[in-house]
């Protein structure tokens, strides 16, 4: 029999959580286990539903700790697990009468010195601010389960999510900025997002701060399908947050200029010769060119995915990027010798020492491409710019979108070719592929 994951046990057919309550805090928790029913089946669900369980128990081990001593200095996190504790642990089966006396408590304004049997754990003090008069109103509603701290499920969110872990970071952090500036999900309002978005849009592009409310938006959609708040969000986050940009000539100069544009064949042979020397930078311009991949396609391509007449690209962003890319024909012997020198299983051999912290081994060199860039070029141009490179030579030779688009790897947004159409075979894929050249070397 496997071993269970930490915090689960499954006695019958359900996955339960379980944690041991340390002997310096039993008497004060009143037993020796938490212990609490995960209604799944699935060790997967299990595991990830546990995670707040397991964090409001070790809140709640913290604060018992804290209250055997002076009960001082307590947050309204910890408030709120003391208070849920107390009423689990000694107003079982009449909530109602523990959840009055938590009103009462507070509703004295913190007045009462910290008394075990009345729950008080907050010091005593003579006049209450404004601030803990909200704390106060926080932790009863908190309590009695009417409010949803918006920090709660954030980690169970991530879990389910299976984003990478560059994206899961990502997230964490700006759901982070969300949960410091709105505390419980149930009093957003939409004047507060707008006038949040505002903030943000003091030093953030537009584009950049409607990607930090994404996450926001999918992971308040997904406390409000479990039903953890009852808060709605599409009632809050509304496209009508953003401020709408006039059509001036100074707002579509801004749009245009923040555009990518793409290399000519003329920038193609000026980047290789500028750094004749860099070979590994050299190579991944040269695949960029002829493939159109991105950055982490090329250099992460192991040699199984390099057949005789194609890259097989796997693992790609999105589901179109799934993709057969022709080898052309004035890159071929250029392939070949990159997967006899290899050393290391992949197309670009001797990348893995420059691994960034979530494994891509594209991030040294990419770099050294930006400041390549920078010698010629202003942020308009990126080694993604090869793409609209390709793609412009397939328009121009009048190659069919539908045929250019699954070479590039982007979606047909057509309910004809986009949804019923299928793969249009290799033949023509190396058709298309081939009336695209980089052949023609800098004019003089």
């Amino acid at each position: 029999m496997s071993k269970l994951p930490p915090y689960l046990e499954k006695p019958w057919n359900v996955y339960h959580a379980t944690l041991k309550v340390p002997k310096d805090v039993q008497s004060f928790i009143g037993r020796k286990k938490f212990y609490k029913s995960l209604e799944t089946d699935s060790v997967g669900e299990a595991n990830i539903r546990k995670l707040p369980v397991i964090a409001e128990w070790k809140t709640q081990i913290k604060v018992a700790r804290a209250a055997q001593k002076d009960g001082q200095n307590l947050s309204v996190d910890e408030q709120v697990a003391y208070y849920k504790g107390e009423i689990e642990r000694n107003f079982k089966g009449y909530e109602a009468d523990g959840l009055m006396l938590v009103h009462d408590i507070l509703d004295e304004k913190y007045l009462r010195n910290h008394n075990q049997q009345d729950m008080t754990v907050i010091p005593a003090r003579t006049d209450t601010t404004d601030a803990e008069k909200k704390a106060a109103y926080t932790i009863l509603n908190r309590v009695s389960g009417d409010w949803t701290a918006t920090h709660e499920r954030v980690d169970e969110f991530i879990a389910q999510a299976q984003y990478t872990p560059q994206t899961a970071d990502e997230c964490r952090t700006n759901l982070r900025l969300f949960c410091d500036r709105f505390a419980v999900f149930e009093v957003i309002s939409e004047e507060q997002v707008e006038a949040w978005i505002l903030e943000l849009l003091q030093g953030l592009q537009l584009r950049t701060v409607k990607k930090k409310i994404g996450f926001v938006r999918t992971y308040w959609n997904y406390c409000k399908k479990r039903r953890y708040t009852t808060a709605n969000p599409s009632a809050v986050l509304t496209d009508s947050m953003y401020p709408k940009v006039q059509k001036t000539k100074a707002t579509v100069t801004e749009v245009v200029k923040a555009k990518r544009k793409a290399f000519t064949v003329d920038d193609y042979h000026k980047l290789l010769s500028a750094k004749p020397d860099d070979h590994a930078l050299c190579d991944l311009i040269r695949l960029a060119a002829y493939t159109g991949c991105r950055r982490e396609e090329v250099c992460s391509m192991p040699l199984r995915n390099v057949l005789s007449d194609r890259f097989i690209v796997e693992d790609a962003k999105t589901e179109s990027g799934w993709r057969e890319i022709p080898i052309h024909s004035e890159i071929k012997q250029f392939v070949a010798r990159l997967v006899s020198e290899s050393t290391d299983g992949f197309l670009l051999s001797g990348l893995d020492g420059t691994k960034n912290k979530y494994g891509k081994r594209g991030n040294a060199v990419g770099r050294r491409f930006l400041r390549l860039r920078d010698q010629f070029y202003n942020h308009q141009y990126v080694l993604h710019s090869f793409r609209k490179t390709l793609a412009s030579q397939m328009q121009a030779a009048g190659v069919h979108e539908a045929h250019a688009a699954q070479i590039i790897g982007h979606e047909i947004d057509t309910i004809t070719y986009g949804l019923y159409a299928t793969d249009i075979g290799f033949p023509a894929k190396v058709a298309a592929m081939e009336k695209c050249s980089y052949l023609v070397g800098p004019q003089s």
